[in-house]
Order: structure tokens, then sequence, then C-alpha cells
């Protein structure tokens, strides 16, 4: 009996650690500031933001398209793309595809923390986590 107990104890803790998918959440129309009176060229957005992205450890690829690029983090389980969308005023990163991290079209998960949450998109928060991150480092990095 005692065995038994132990056996199910165990069972429940080990079901407990794993974290439920949660609301995915996108960052739109984040600010790239502007503090001095000189111009920023689209250029240097795309440089700063690619150097941001992968200073969070995403991989940025070259991109043909002069507004937006796509980038990938991996950690060897579970990986993630996003798309950024630029111009001179703001950026926008936004889900499109991912592996191991069990994205769900359709759910009712909790919210996390963030500017705009995707209507009943699910998905495990390491994604958040690692956008958010993203989203820090190009918030440091666009200021001009």
């Amino acid at each position: 009996m005692k065995q038994a107990f132990i056996t199910s104890f165990a069972l429940l803790a080990l079901l407990g650690c794993a974290t439920p998918p949660m609301q995915m959440v996108d960052y739109e129309d984040q600010p790239i500031k502007h503090f001095g009176s000189h111009g920023v060229s689209i250029e240097e957005v795309r440089i700063d933001i690619r150097i941001a992205a992968t200073k969070a450890g995403w991989d940025v690829p070259p991109s043909e398209i002069p507004d937006r690029m796509i980038a990938t983090r991996s950690d060897g389980k579970a990986s993630a793309t996003v798309e950024i969308a630029y111009n001179l005023k703001k950026y926008s990163i936004k889900y499109k595809d991912s592996n191991g991290l069990d994205f769900l079209n359709r759910c009712s998960g909790k919210a996390s923390g963030g500017p705009a949450k995707t209507d009943e998109k699910c998905i495990s928060p390491t994604y958040n986590e690692w956008v958010k991150g993203l989203n820090d480092e190009i918030s440091r990095r666009v200021q001009y």
C-alpha cells in the first residue's frame, strides 16, 4: 500500500512539472525611438535589428526583402521562427513556425505578459520567453 502511494505521488509530481502551453504573444508596432535630429536609414535599422537578434540568440540569414527578415532560434530540442517587419518608425515580431514548442492553433491557455496577445493560439512558455528576449534586445538597440 505504501509503495503504491509513493509511486502515485511520484507520478503526479512528474506530471505537474510539465508546463502547459500558454497564449502566444506577438509584439506588434513597437516604436523605434528617435532622440536626435539626425536621420536614420532603413539600412541602419536593418543592421541594428540583425545585431540585436544575434545577441539575443537568434539566427538571421540575409534577406532580399528591404523591410523584413526571418529569425530562427533553436536549443537542440525545440526551435522557433519569427518574421520581423520594420520601417523607420516601428517594428513587429510575429510567429511564423516552430518545432517542439507545443503550438496549438486553438486553445484556452492562460495569457502571459506582453503588449499584444494572439487570439486563441497557444505555445510553450519557452517561445514567449525567447521572443520577449528578442523584443527587449531590439528595443534597446533601435534608439537613435
